[in-house]
């Protein structure tokens, strides 16, 4: 296959955007971390033949005989003045297919107006190219898709693109595509390199082992009740606000009954930004628990960490003050050598 960097749209008209041939380049030229993601992400389509092929037949609906012909163009942020528009990834062979890829993470959505635009758009590229397929591409972090379903209704109404031409990923199905046809021989390190970026940024990841002491609390106290044990207990996870500073050591506060903390575990890794819905499928008294408490779209923190252990003897709350809400902190001398709360 003949890949191609930039191209020129009707009448010549140029896209303006930045090659996506040198990853180097594209890492240290963009400065918000939704450009850098778009640029590595068009970078990598353009590098693996199996991921591209997945990708723009399976998942973006393209004719599988179009997805691998020569010609194909990838360009990221391409700037076009006349629309008043910078798009994150665009992928066309001309006078066959145009694809508008527009990429969020964490909980940001676009606007309704954004993608009702880009629907004008690649309408009017369609109707001046020529062009068999057009395809309208949200990829978004968030598991909420109503903004998506909103501006499907709108474009819908509107006339300017039939259904199968508007598609929504996140970038965790991504993820797990390009493992599935992450190719090996001479590119493995690159896809391997890929792979650990995407992982990293979705999840804002950090091994606690490679941090400097001097960046991390000795020990996080947190509160959990019954629901929230059983979830530790399965999936060795206990999750807080994004804010949570990392720690070595976290020490579990059972609440009623039994109002003391009973367990310490050591961290192995830990991951801002994590959709609350992703962390607690499966624990459907949680997710009942964060409805109730409008969390429907939050993101948190999640703390992998060891197999709890229990403490030589519970650290039990003395009665009348109330025993930890959410978390405090401490050091580990101050943690095996108490008594109660008090001595915390």
């Amino acid at each position: 296959m003949d890949f191609q960097q930039g191209w020129a749209g009707p009448e010549g008209k140029m896209g303006i955007g930045k090659k996506t041939d040198n990853i180097f380049s594209l890492v240290h030229y963009f400065g918000s971390e939704e450009d850098q993601i778009s640029a590595c992400f068009a970078f990598i389509l353009g590098q693996n033949r199996r991921f591209r092929r997945r990708i723009l037949g399976t998942e973006f609906r393209l004719p599988e005989s179009l997805v691998d012909r020569r010609g194909i163009e990838i360009e990221t942020q391409v700037h076009y003045p006349e629309e008043n528009s910078v798009i994150d990834v665009e992928v066309a062979l001309p006078g066959r297919f145009h694809v508008v890829v527009e990429s969020k993470i964490w909980e940001n959505q676009p606007s309704v107006d954004q993608l009702v635009k880009y629907a004008r758009f690649l309408r009017s590229r369609q109707v001046d190219e020529v062009e068999d397929q057009i395809r309208l591409v949200l990829i978004t972090q968030s598991e909420d898709d109503s903004r998506f379903e909103q501006a499907v209704a709108e474009v819908l109404r509107l006339g300017l693109m039939a259904r199968r031409d508007l598609v929504h990923l996140r970038w965790k199905d991504v993820l797990d595509i390009f493992k599935e046809t992450r190719e090996a021989g001479s590119r493995k390190a690159l896809n391997d390199l890929f792979a650990r970026y995407l992982e990293d940024k979705m999840g804002d990841r950090k091994i606690i082992s490679e941090q400097k002491v001097a960046d991390l609390r000795e020990v996080l106290v947190q509160a959990t009740d019954e629901d929230w044990w059983d979830f530790l207990l399965k999936r060795n996870l206990i999750c807080n606000d994004n804010n949570t500073p990392d720690a070595l050591y976290i020490a579990v506060y059972r609440t009623h009954p039994h109002c003391a903390i009973t367990h310490v575990a050591r961290v192995k890794e830990s991951r801002r930004n994590v959709p609350w819905r992703e962390s607690y499928k499966g624990f459907p008294n949680i997710l009942r628990k964060g409805k109730e408490r409008g969390w429907p779209t939050e993101t948190h923190k999640e703390f992998l960490v060891e197999e709890p252990v229990p403490l030589p003897h519970p650290i039990i709350k003395p009665p009348g003050p109330r025993g930890i809400r959410n978390k405090v902190f401490t050091t580990l001398a101050k943690l095996l050598a108490a008594k109660t709360l008090a001595d915390l």
